[in-house]
């Protein structure tokens, strides 16, 4: 639908129902802003926002699991930005912390949640519907941590390419609709950034 116009004299809502802008102040009026605002905010421009049924769990405190998984599936695509391409192969070890698989285009490091070892790297039911790659590994129950694993950052001591590199290999993503690696949105604001 584009910017209202000051100009315009009648824009719709979602319904349909009509809100007379050559009616509305040049301040913002009250408050909460005059009456034509307030109804604009209101409404829903465009698409659909489905009700999110989170009633059940919403207020339930997070509670560790009573025993670790047995086995965890760790999806190849974590962002909308790409896939990422396995460095692991099935029957190869792995530890808590470690690389499993590198970023293809705009996606992102993916590293292990659990110690053990590498089952199979097949299609496997995705948080966004269908069938992904993805790495399945059978938890030792040990959370052996990864002995590779960075230093904790010093912000004070790095520039911006090398905390853009950190926050890259950390496999760190938004958490919006469509999950993107903040790398290039960090890289923009961080434009002028000195330590």
């Amino acid at each position: 639908m584009g910017r209202l116009d000051r100009r315009a004299s009648v824009e719709y809502d979602i319904l349909g129902s009509k809100f007379d802008q050559s009616e509305r102040p040049a301040g913002r009026g009250t408050p909460g802003g005059t009456a034509w605002e307030v109804a604009m905010r209101r409404s829903y421009l465009g698409g659909v926002h489905p009700a999110s049924y989170k009633e059940s769990t919403r207020r339930k405190p997070i509670v560790p699991l009573e025993e670790a998984p047995k086995q965890v599936v760790i999806p190849l695509t974590m962002c909308s930005g790409g896939g990422a391409v396995p460095v692991v192969r099935p029957g190869d070890p792995v530890t808590v912390g470690q690389v499993i698989a590198e970023p293809e285009g705009s996606g992102v490091y993916v590293h292990a949640s659990v110690s053990g070892r590498v089952r199979a790297i097949e299609p496997r039911p995705h948080p966004w519907g269908g069938s992904w790659d993805a790495i399945v590994i059978d938890n030792d129950g040990k959370d052996t941590p990864c002995p590779d694993l960075p230093e904790p950052m010093d912000w004070s001591r790095m520039d911006r390419d090398e905390a853009l590199d950190r926050i890259c290999r950390a496999g760190i993503t938004s958490m919006g609709a469509a999950p993107a690696p903040p790398t290039c949105a960090c890289a923009r604001r961080w434009a002028g950034w000195t330590p």
